[in-house]
């Protein structure tokens, strides 16, 4: 049997905190200034001070970190299938993503379970549910 998680660690792990797309933008402009400062550390070492030095609380610090790390990993796994449905624009310097999609995946819970390599189960966003949360906030602009 694995390791048992504490109530902030489930917590964190599910997706139960939501966060902002305002924090997710600061978080990514302190990424960037601090690599064209020349930082040439690997970027988990970067975002893991940045996020420290912006999150003293325990159950923030984790849950933001790993939310983050989840929203990246799902835009670069359903990149292709986010472009077919429209979610993302052109915008020069690569794929943009829209506003809407931003914040449905800083606020969703993590409500599918995947199973890994090792055979782990862990949580991770729907991509039913980013889609339909982002259509209904898009129509909600709309009306």
């Amino acid at each position: 049997m694995g390791k048992q998680r504490n109530d902030d660690e489930d917590k964190a792990f599910n997706g139960l905190v939501p966060w902002s797309m305002e924090e997710f933008n600061w978080v990514t402009a302190q990424f960037i200034k601090s690599k064209r400062k020349g930082d040439r550390r690997p970027s988990h070492v970067i975002l893991g001070e940045i996020f420290l030095k912006r999150y003293d609380n325990r159950l923030q610090f984790m849950a933001h970190f790993y939310r983050h790390r989840m929203i990246i990993d799902f835009l670069d796994e359903y990149k292709e299938q986010l472009v077919k449905d429209g979610f993302s624009g052109d915008d020069g310097g690569g794929i943009g993503f829209i506003q809407a999609l931003l914040e449905s995946l800083c606020a969703l819970p993590f409500s599918e379970v995947k199973t890994d390599k090792d055979g782990d189960k862990n949580r991770d966003f729907s991509y039913k549910e980013v889609k339909a949360a982002t259509l209904k906030k898009i129509n909600a602009h709309l009306n």
